[in-house]
C-alpha cells in the first residue's frame, strides 16, 4: 500500500484490484473511469492501469460520452457508491454490461 497517500482516502477496496483485472485478462493497454473516486489517482495506481478517476457522477448518456471521447474502456465503481447509486437511480447501470462484482467493486463496459 501507498500509505503517506493512501491514508486521506478509503482505498482498501482497491487493494489486489490489478490482480483481478489481470485474471479477467483486462490488458495494461485498457483504460479505466473510475466512477466516484474522490482521490485523484489511487485508484488508477492500485488497478495498475490508465484512465480517469471522477467525483462525481453524470447521467449514463454523458458518462458514455465521456468514455468514448477519451477511449475509456472499462468503468469502475466501488461497492457502496454502487449502492448508493442504484438507491437514487436504479436504471442508471441499464446500458451497461456488467463484467465483473465481489464485495468491494463492480466493472462494466458501455
Amino acid at each position: 500500500t501507498y500509505k503517506s497517500f493512501s491514508n486521506y482516502y478509503r482505498y482498501s477496496w482497491e487493494i489486489g484490484g490489478n490482480k483481478i483485472l489481470d485474471s479477467l485478462k483486462i490488458g495494461h493497454d485498457k483504460k479505466l473511469l473510475v466512477l466516484n473516486e474522490p482521490s485523484p489517482n489511487l485508484s488508477l495506481v492500485y488497478f495498475d492501469r490508465c484512465g480517469y478517476p471522477l467525483n462525481w457522477i453524470d447521467t449514463p448518456q454523458e458518462t458514455v460520452e465521456f468514455m468514448t471521447k477519451y477511449k475509456l474502456d472499462y468503468l469502475v465503481i466501488e461497492k457502496n457508491n454502487y449502492e448508493n447509486l442504484m438507491a437514487a437511480q436504479p436504471l442508471w447501470f441499464q446500458n451497461f454490461q456488467l463484467i465483473f462484482q465481489n464485495d468491494n467493486f463492480r466493472i462494466y463496459q458501455p
